[in-house]
């Protein structure tokens, strides 16, 4: 068996590089370990309720929506309604407090990355922040646009990403579940031969082991974790550094299905001192059934927090919404779901594996540009750029 282009791992990041790659006019191969396709983007569904893993928000602004739509696939959603809006803790800010991050805010559509070059959350806030009200105000912003609570992120990236959020953000009807049929529908429109319940063994230049059995490819494109592409690819010494190296980004998150919602005008809640979340998905988006209610509690962890968080989360939810208790149908904990395969830094590792010629790499690990699933986009529409020459 032969291909031309050989995708491993069927996520968002491997059906968007794999379908790109196919409209270039390459024969395109996908295997996928898992028995369905889409990843982290997955959608469970239990008596009516859709549940992602963990909240997601699909930013309008961003390079995954574009290229999206440019695939034939368009979100469905609503922008979440806040007319709940509530900080989870008596520490506010004062209204200089207020004053100081709203200025900060006004300057955010004429902000460059090239500004923040070399500096970190903590050292771009600390430097245009002195109230420290405003400084609990402005994390729990960032924590909420980003999903990251370190202070060692890089600040040109999350900049970019509160510039992204300001154009808003979509939560998904059905869940992100539609992003995942649509992709795979574009995927076979395109002509990619798709494989779940496929585990690749191993990966050598211009060869995958699938089964026992070698395919030839001319490129090779991995759209796994870093741990993951360094054990597909051991020949390359600059992903297994990677690998040793990466820190990847984690939440603690409850994920709560009610069979109503206690207190329908309380929609979000952020903390001040506590790196939390609330928010009730379902207040804007179709995600439960006619009545209920699907809401998420997110514990951002900072890297070396090996805490278990399910206590203060829902505690969180008695203050938010208390009788939430009486009104469960189902509840899920992920104490360590993964944000991110590595932290927010300005020096992420190249689409193209240095030291291995014709394999790329696809991720949300990948590039210096964008976070989460944009970034994940931009390095797709880069790896099918440069396979499809």
């Amino acid at each position: 068996m032969t291909t031309d282009v050989a995708v491993i791992g069927g996520g968002l990041g491997g059906l968007m590089a794999a379908t790109l790659a196919a409209r270039h006019g390459q024969r395109v191969t996908l295997w996928e370990r898992a028995s369905v396709l889409g990843g982290r983007g997955r959608t469970t569904v239990q008596d009516g309720f859709h549940m992602n893993l963990g909240p997601h928000a699909l930013y309008v602004a961003g390079d995954a929506n574009r290229l999206l739509t440019e695939l034939g696939v368009r979100p469905v959603g609503a922008k979440p309604r806040l007319p709940g809006l509530s900080t989870w803790s008596p520490a506010g800010a004062t209204p200089q407090g207020y004053w100081q991050v709203a200025r900060m805010l006004a300057a955010a559509p004429f902000w460059s990355t090239a500004q923040f070059r070399g500096q970190t959350v903590d050292t771009w806030l600390a430097a245009r922040l002195t109230e420290p009200g405003a400084l609990r105000l402005a994390w729990a912003l960032l924590r909420t646009v980003s999903y990251c609570a370190d202070g060692d992120a890089d600040a040109g990236r999350m900049a970019l990403q509160l510039q992204r959020a300001v154009h808003n953000v979509l939560y998904l009807d059905g869940g992100w579940q539609q992003l995942v049929d649509g992709l795979e529908n574009a995927a076979q429109v395109a002509g990619v031969q798709l494989y779940p319940s496929a585990a690749v063994e191993r990966v050598e230049p211009g060869v995958v082991w699938v089964g026992g059995q070698s395919i030839e490819a001319k490129s090779i494109i991995l759209a796994v974790s870093p741990t993951a592409a360094a054990a597909l690819l051991p020949e390359s010494v600059a992903l297994g550094q990677l690998a040793s190296e990466a820190r990847p980004v984690y939440a603690a998150c409850l994920d709560v299905a009610l069979s109503e919602v206690p207190h329908p005008a309380r929609t979000f809640a952020a903390g001040f001192v506590d790196p939390t979340y609330l928010s009730v998905h379902s207040a804007s988006a179709d995600l439960a059934p006619p009545g209920g209610g699907l809401l998420h509690a997110l514990w951002y962890r900072r890297h070396g927090d090996g805490g278990d968080h399910r206590d203060a989360l829902e505690r969180m939810l008695d203050v938010e919404q208390p009788g939430w208790r009486d009104v469960v149908v189902h509840a899920r904990y992920l104490p360590k779901m993964v944000v991110a395969n590595d932290r927010m830094r300005a020096d992420a590792f190249p689409n193209q594996v240095p030291d291995v010629p014709g394999v790329w790499v696809v991720g949300d690990w990948v590039g210096a540009e964008g976070w989460l699933l944009d970034a994940v986009a931009q390095s797709a529409r880069k790896a099918a750029k440069a396979v499809g020459r």
